[in-house]
């Protein structure tokens, strides 16, 4: 509480016969003294000190000579003059929890160059690997008492307590003041406190601007809609619908909903109610319930649509396709590829395109390293002609000398001047010709460890190159191993005009199929001009 400077209410304490007030502070941490009315000009030390113990005051009055200058003063103020003060409780500090990760990821959006704010992203959410310390518990520290002017303790206040708790995934260090991730994942503060680390991503809503774009290395649960122009990455993704969005997807996909106008990668499964306007790559099986609609579909399994029709599309299934319906009397013709693995010829053409990449850098950088051992060189014959510049001059310097003698010998003022003067000339020569010798060392190294930088960047592309080349034997050997089967089997009507291709014959139906299946099948008759064929018959 403030202290008051006003006059004493009744309730004050005052000594009638020294003529003084005394006030106290609410506190209880200061004393106050000051004249009521006028004041007896005799007052000495003793009875101020006999009013203070009168009212138990006995803690931090001030020295006898500042009470004594104060009563000797020509005249005394009437403002409440401080004459004891007490110590204030010092506060401890609480304990507090570091966070390694932020916990508040989300940001409003991310500024481009061109100076436009990109509100879809929103940041990267936080993950962390098993064993990455995530939290640590910084002590507190306790206050310290204080003492008020009667004598009495005043306990500092309290210090609340933290929680440090840990949740699933995560678990505390020995001594309890560090908490580590036990799985790889996401790490969170959840409602109740307690740090946790999640493996699954799970959204209450739909992908959009609340959550931005979601990149997250793990299983992502979406319980609405990935809505159009954001962006999914992770290992997994289940979500009600995916409209127009991109998703590149390390395993399965599961879009009960349906998937509209998006284009999508799957490492795994994909299981959705129906597909239209979208471009969509699978290594696993293509589940769908209703309809495939105008949409691009490539898959190194199956492809499945047992009660639904396939419209206006192109679907490649290495491990065949199944389909209640196929085309219409009025929709565009379908193309159907089946035993191909189309997927593996684009992840070659890729892979093949990033050698030629590697490979043209790695010119570049030898071009570079060429033109950088001439610069060398040229730096190296500098080098090399300059001591033979000093030795001249040095030469020069003690020839003259020698002459400097000589006309010290006759006392030629007026040469020995000039003599002096073109030997400091040379001096000044000799330092400047060192100078550029240090001067071309030292572009010379850093030539050479540039001409070092590339070629340790060469070696390392060249490196790239054998990986990519491994990657391309591997791809082919696992495809080669997992044969491809080229069939097509409808339930229902194949209509007139759908493409079949297979790895080594083709069809083009001219009439209406019903409950067909189409294989490709090695001709065995000799006179046939032949050695493969699409062969129709009835499914049973």
């Amino acid at each position: 509480m403030t202290d008051t400077i006003e006059r004493p209410d009744a309730s004050e304490t005052i000594k009638k016969d020294t003529g003084f007030s005394l006030r106290i502070s609410e506190d209880k941490l200061r004393a106050y003294i000051f004249p009521k009315g006028d004041m007896n000009s005799n007052i000495t030390l003793d009875e101020i000190k006999a009013l203070l113990e009168k009212e138990g005051i006995k803690q931090g009055i001030v020295v006898d000579s500042l009470i004594t200058e104060y009563l000797e003063a020509e005249s005394i103020d009437e403002k409440p003059w401080k004459i004891a003060e007490g110590k204030p409780p010092e506060a401890g500090r609480a304990p507090q929890i570091k966070y390694y990760f932020e916990i508040d990821s989300l940001k409003i959006g991310r500024l481009e160059e061109s100076g436009r704010m990109d509100y879809k992203d929103r940041g990267k959410i936080p993950q962390v690997k098993k064993g990455a310390l995530i939290a640590e518990k910084i002590p507190g520290k306790a206050g310290t008492a204080g003492i008020d002017i009667y004598g009495k303790k005043i306990m500092p206040p309290n210090i609340p307590e933290v929680k440090f708790l840990h949740g699933k995934g995560a678990e505390k260090s020995e001594d309890g003041f560090k908490i580590f991730a036990k799985i790889d994942g996401r790490p969170e503060v959840q409602n109740d406190g307690r740090i946790s680390v999640l493996n699954v991503l799970q959204i209450s809503g739909d992908v959009g601007f609340e959550t931005g774009h979601i990149d997250f290395d793990g299983a992502i649960e979406v319980r609405g809609s990935v809505q159009e122009g954001f962006r999914v990455r992770g290992k997994s993704l289940n979500a009600q619908e995916i409209l127009k969005a991109q998703i590149d997807i390390a395993g399965d996909i599961v879009a009960s909903g349906g998937i509209l106008g998006s284009t999508i990668k799957a490492g795994g499964k994909i299981t959705a109610n129906h597909i239209h306007n979208s471009t969509i790559q699978a290594a696993g099986d293509i589940d769908i319930q209703k309809e495939v609609y105008d949409s691009k579909i490539e898959t190194n399994g199956k492809f499945n649509l047992e009660r639904g029709n396939i419209l206006s599309s192109s679907i490649s299934a290495k491990k065949g396709i199944t389909a209640r319906e196929i085309g219409s009397m009025s929709s565009p013709v379908c193309t159907l590829v089946v035993g191909v693995d189309n997927m593996l010829k684009k992840e070659v053409g890729n892979i093949n395109g990033r050698i030629a990449q590697k490979k043209e850098e790695q010119r570049s950088l030898q071009l570079l390293i060429e033109k950088l051992q001439q610069e060398f060189e040229k730096l190296d014959n500098e080098i090399e002609d300059i001591p033979q510049q000093e030795d001249r001059a040095r030469f020069q310097q003690i020839a003259l000398k020698k002459n400097m003698e000589e006309l010290v010998k006759l006392n030629d003022s007026s040469k020995i001047a000039k003599v002096k003067e073109a030997i400091d000339f040379l001096d000044s020569k000799i330092t400047q010709i060192q100078g550029s010798v240090e001067n071309l060392l030292d572009e010379q190294e850093q030539v050479m460890e540039t001409i070092t930088k590339h070629q340790e960047a060469i070696k390392n592309s060249e490196k790239e190159v054998e990986n990519l080349r491994d990657k391309i034997n591997e791809l082919t050997e696992s495809s080669q191993n997992e044969k491809g089967i080229p069939v097509v089997k409808v339930s229902g009507m194949l209509f007139a005009g759908a493409h079949i291709n297979g790895p080594h014959a083709s069809l083009d139906s001219e009439e209406d199929y019903q409950r067909t299946i189409i294989r490709e099948i090695k001709i065995t008759e000799p006179d046939s001009p032949l050695d493969w064929e699409m062969n129709v018959s009835p499914l049973r």
